[in-house]
């Protein structure tokens, strides 16, 4: 597994080679000013779907102070989510 943040003009190059030597990449970007919006909803309905069994990380830097909080009411936004289906 490779972590990384290829830019955006690299990102074709990079599924290219992914594919081609079976590399399993995780992308690591910033938030809503990097790769947009997710829809959260519709990403947990694919990887529950496609049978995903790996690992979903969750990465809050807001208040490195207190994390906990706002991870906390993340995390039940994504439970929320899922019991919807």
């Amino acid at each position: 597994m490779i972590v990384g943040v290829p830019n955006h003009e690299l990102l074709v190059y990079v599924e290219q080679k992914v594919k081609a030597y079976d590399i399993k990449l995780a992308i690591h970007n910033h938030g809503t000013g990097d790769r947009g919006v997710i829809d959260f909803k519709a990403f947990l309905q694919t990887i529950s779907k496609l049978g995903y069994e790996g690992t979903l990380a969750l990465e809050y830097e807001t208040d490195e102070n207190d994390p906990l909080p706002e991870m906390a009411e993340s995390i039940g936004y994504v439970k929320g989510i899922l019991a919807t289906f």
